[in-house]
């Protein structure tokens, strides 16, 4: 959709939103995302479905995942685990190759993180079972310890002839050495299927 095909100007909208007259201008060409109480008050002016205006899809074809926790500092060393009644809920394009009911997600913070990933990221993955393929290559959320001391690591699996690895997704060249895997007190508990980056 067009906002010539709506016969509004940019200006025009910027009025009826009460918005600068830039801020238009700025969403059209991708400079800036308008947070989510303006995606709202947009899609509710421009008469069209707020999900296709966010994702480019109808909320027919998204779904909504839970955000069980954060992972924190800059190697992923801590995830929160909030209780259900705190969980947040991320849209997603849904994708028939996963069953919803196994997606979750997990929120990023605090500083830049590695190549792929950055604070401020939400990275959606399946929960993993023993039984389920992993490819040479991809990205994992890993437990470390067990009981009440346990930790999470996001991991990058890699397969090296016969040797399966986990390596540390980070720029910080002490972490980057490969680990076996498995391995006692390392479990693989999802598998990242989509990472949603933070539009400001």
């Amino acid at each position: 959709m067009r906002l010539d095909e709506l016969g509004i100007r940019p200006a025009e909208l910027a009025r009826r939103m009460n918005k600068s007259r830039a801020a238009p201008s700025l969403w059209l060409k991708g400079t800036v995302r308008p947070p989510a109480k303006t995606m709202k008050q947009l899609a509710s002016v421009l008469g069209c479905d707020e999900t296709w205006l966010a994702y480019g899809t109808r909320s027919t074809d998204a779904a909504a995942v839970p955000v069980r926790g954060a992972v924190e500092h800059d190697v992923f060393r801590r995830e929160l685990i909030w209780p259900e009644s705190e969980w947040k809920w991320q849209p997603i394009v849904a994708d028939p190759r996963y069953e919803a009911s196994k997606l979750f997600a997990i929120e990023v913070r605090d500083g830049h993180m590695n190549r792929v990933i950055d604070a401020g990221d939400t990275v959606v993955c399946i929960e993993h079972d023993d039984d389920a393929a992993l490819n040479d290559n991809q990205l994992v959320l890993v437990k470390h310890g067990s009981g009440a001391h346990f930790e999470f690591t996001i991991r990058r699996y890699r397969v090296v002839g016969d040797e399966a690895t986990l390596v540390y997704e980070t720029d910080n060249a002490d972490l980057q050495a490969p680990e076996p895997y498995p391995a006692p007190g390392l479990e693989i508990v999802g598998r990242a299927t989509a990472i949603y980056k933070r539009c400001d």
